[in-house]
């Protein structure tokens, strides 16, 4: 006897991570057979956010705080693995200054040492770690986008962070007569 059974996403995720099969056969009142089997359903799941800290400029309307030259922006990126499988995925960090693209150096964080690898993260389930980035807002910036991803497909999850820079630099005049 050949039995085909559709699984829907629904038990794929409630079996999180076995999912059961089990069949039962009776022939009349003289036998019953009963075979199950597991099948372990692998859910590769993961999270990206992205922080920004260290701007002093005004608060703008859209209620987002703007950087000023000289500024040292820290970008925090924390990724965690939500699924139940271990994930290495590669991970790019992405600056657009003006329109021009900058590739910034992501370092992990003292707990996350040993996580992240040539720019590769490696979480088992469960996990999450930090990388950063640091930036110095120069006079020749107008707006900083910085975007990461973590993996390489397009429907990977990713963060941006927009950042405009102020237009009025400090400076100061004497004038002596």
């Amino acid at each position: 006897v050949n039995v085909t059974a559709r699984v829907t996403q629904e038990a794929l995720t409630a079996a999180n991570p076995v999912l059961d099969n089990r069949a039962e056969i009776t022939l009349g009142d003289a036998r019953q057979e009963t075979n199950t089997d597991s099948v372990t359903v692998y859910h590769p799941e993961w999270t990206v956010d992205k922080t920004v800290s260290g701007m002093t400029g005004a608060m703008g309307e859209n209620g987002v705080q703007s950087a000023r030259v000289g500024d040292e922006l820290t970008y925090l990126v924390t990724i965690a693995n939500t699924g139940n499988v271990t994930i290495t995925k590669p991970v790019t960090d992405v600056f657009l200054i003006d329109g021009e693209e900058a590739r910034p150096q992501l370092h992990p964080t003292e707990e996350s040492q040993g996580i992240y690898e040539n720019g590769s993260i490696t979480l088992a389930p469960g996990e999450t770690a930090i990388l950063m980035s640091v930036y110095t807002v120069k006079a020749t910036d107008n707006q900083l986008l910085n975007t990461v991803r973590a993996g390489s497909e397009p429907e990977d999850p990713e963060k941006q962070v927009p950042t405009d820079v102020e237009d009025n630099p400090d400076w100061t005049v004497e004038k002596q007569l």
